[in-house]
């Protein structure tokens, strides 16, 4: 039976060596060895940025609706306006979301124009799944 030889600190000496020799400086070679350990988060699509900011807006009125839940439903500790102005928040939330909503499936049916290759057929299987996914987010 071969032993097994830890050879970690020798890769971070050769990569250490490397970056030396290629002019980096020590705190771009500390970055260096440090991206090896953490990885930098990836890049959010815009799809993903548009879905989570209409999760917030949807949350928000959540919110709303709890802070203001016994204040419409009990009669005696509103006014007709104070409803009124509650309703109005409402409607303006759930505006507000439903056209975040139309601009994600505005989206997902540009990609799926995007995705046809030549004469209509669809292009890779993995695009198709992540369509599927969205549609599935929306």
């Amino acid at each position: 039976m071969s032993k097994v030889r830890e050879r970690t600190e020798d890769f971070k000496d050769a990569v250490r060596r490397t970056a030396l020799s290629l002019g980096f400086n020590e705190s771009k070679t500390a970055s260096l060895l440090a991206s090896f350990i953490m990885h930098k988060p990836r890049k959010r699509s815009a799809f993903m940025n548009a879905a989570l900011k209409t999760l917030e807006s949807i949350g928000a009125l959540d919110q709303f609706l709890l802070k203001h839940k016994k204040d419409y439903v009990d009669v005696h500790r509103t006014t007709e306006q104070e409803r009124d102005s509650i309703e109005h928040e409402v409607t303006t939330f759930i505006k507000a979301c439903k056209e975040q909503i139309d601009v994600l499936k505005g989206n997902i049916v540009q990609e799926e124009a995007n995705s046809r290759s030549w004469l209509g057929i669809k292009a890779e299987t993995s695009t198709a799944d992540a369509i599927a996914h969205k549609h599935g987010v929306v």
